[in-house]
């Protein structure tokens, strides 16, 4: 498989990092890796990094240090997304503060990384914005100065501890993509137990530690999205799409919309705009 490599910008090359904050997974780079290094830090939501073939969860605190031949891409996970700041530099600078550190990076097919707590997440986001308002001249010095304590969080030695990210089983993995499919998420619950290749009462500790939620709340979110598709097509009752979208209980679908969206879906669909006709 051909993957793209990106690099740096002549202008990034000469400020000795770059910077950007993304506020959508629609906003990342497809599949790919670097000729340089890079530090990626989530501050809010929770996304899916495809890593070197594996699969994490990416929730808030979440800090990433990518190898140039780490080939990576990120995807939504059941329709929450995420912010991140993503930082690029050379890799003399990440084997500057290496050497400043006294360490060295693990050979291990998974990137360094770590999850940030309290204090230490609450610096990190300020020192990110910090560097992101800067002018690019600026930049450098500031980025110098933050980068060690960042490598120390995931490099530290094993008695430290430091939070690591899980990675997905391949087959939980294999499972979420295969519920992304229509068919599936309106097929509910019996659906993803066909697909599964375990017991329910384990599918539901699994999607409890890797996706922080419950097989039935992840269809419904599906579902949902899929409802307020139809009804902002307004070619259809709310009574028909409750049922097209695998809501078998109008009452129901009522009380899990206005929790998810705040309104009711009639209330919904009187913002949309291409809804040219109300069936109801």
């Amino acid at each position: 498989m051909n993957i793209p490599r990106l690099s740096l910008s002549d202008g990034e090359l000469a400020a000795g990092v770059s910077i950007i904050k993304q506020y959508s997974v629609r906003q990342t780079y497809p599949l790919h890796d670097h000729d340089f290094a890079e530090l990626f830090f989530v501050s809010q939501g929770q996304g899916l990094h495809v890593v070197n073939g594996q699969h994490q969860l990416l929730e808030k605190g979440t800090l990433v240090l990518l190898r140039p031949e780490d080939a990576h891409s990120f995807s939504a996970v059941n329709y929450f997304d995420f912010v991140m700041y993503s930082l690029g530099f050379p890799v003399e600078e990440l084997q500057r503060a290496l050497c400043y550190l006294d360490i060295s990076l693990p050979q291990q097919p998974l990137p360094p990384h770590t999850v940030l707590r309290g204090s230490a997440l609450l610096a990190a986001q300020q020192q990110l914005e910090r560097l992101l308002a800067a002018s690019p001249a600026r930049r450098l010095p500031l980025f110098r100065a933050m980068l060690p304590p960042l490598l120390h969080e995931m490099l530290s030695p094993a008695d430290a501890s430091p939070e690591s990210v899980p990675v997905i089983p391949p087959w939980l993995a294999a499972l979420e993509e295969a519920m992304r499919q229509q068919e599936n998420y309106i097929a509910g619950l019996p659906r993803m137990l066909e697909l599964c290749p375990y017991s329910q009462e384990y599918l539901n500790r699994m999607f409890r530690l890797h996706l922080k939620t419950t097989p039935t709340a992840y269809i419904n979110v599906r579902r949902m999205v899929y409802a307020t598709e139809l009804l902002m097509a307004g070619q259809h009752s709310v009574t028909d799409v409750c049922f097209m979208a695998g809501f078998g209980n109008l009452s129901h679908f009522y009380s899990l919309f206005r929790r998810l969206y705040g309104c009711s879906p009639k209330e919904y669909r009187r913002i949309a705009p291409e809804s040219d006709r109300n069936p109801d």
